[in-house]
């Protein structure tokens, strides 16, 4: 019951994560691109019945992969690339999406601020805050699709089709790593330059009292 719950999230979820992530990579054309299709996008996933559905099978999915996590560890050995692929890459999903769950939280409710484009860029925009994030963003893109590559890689398996089943798994891995690799690009400001607005300096104040770009 508990992997057919996480399956079933899990769709919900990666229909999200496909737009969120195609979201952040259409920052290569710059802030003002990214926030006017935030603004059509919010249209959607910040509709009042829409947003609770997608934050509720977000918690259930790491609840639930947690539990499954512990008892696969319990049960036996993991042994082989993909077992230990799925189980490391749930662990990072945990810890990264946890945080940024979070932190959305903190700066959207409890600072009032509109998480557009600023938000991460502010997070990438110089030291010390990059050298946490950079590796952040993009152990997060990756985690996700590797996840998702290893789970639909033994749900082909189950099906018999371990030649399809190979290439999916490696194909989602693949295109993870290289999503992660441009994320972080954007975000780093490579393609574009932005200032950030007064907000989003105080914001990183807040955590690090005297920083200056």
């Amino acid at each position: 019951m508990l992997r057919l719950v996480h399956r079933l999230t899990a769709l919900i979820v990666l229909i999200f994560l496909a737009v969120h992530i195609s979201h952040h990579l259409s920052g290569i054309f710059g802030v003002e691109f990214y926030n006017d299709l935030q603004k059509k996008l919010r249209l959607v996933y910040r509709n009042p019945f829409v947003e609770p559905l997608i934050i509720g099978a977000v918690i259930v999915q790491l609840i639930i992969g947690v539990v499954l996590w512990v008892k696969s560890l319990m049960r036996q050995n993991p042994r082989g690339f993909w077992s230990w692929l799925q189980i490391i890459s749930g662990a990072l999903i945990f810890l990264t999406v946890s945080q940024h769950l979070t932190a959305h939280f903190l700066a959207r409710v409890d600072q009032g601020l509109d998480t557009t484009f600023y938000w991460p860029l502010s997070v990438m925009d110089g030291p010390p805050f990059i050298y946490y994030f950079a590796p952040y963003y993009f152990l997060m893109v990756a985690s996700v699709f590797a996840h998702a590559g290893a789970g639909l890689r033994y749900i082909l398996m189950d099906r018999g089709r371990e030649k399809l089943a190979d290439l999916v798994g490696i194909g989602f891995i693949i295109f993870g790593l290289g999503a992660g690799v441009m994320i972080d690009l954007i975000l780093a400001q490579v393609f574009f330059t932005a200032e950030l607005p007064p907000e989003w300096v105080e914001y990183l104040r807040l955590y690090v009292p005297d920083y200056a770009r």
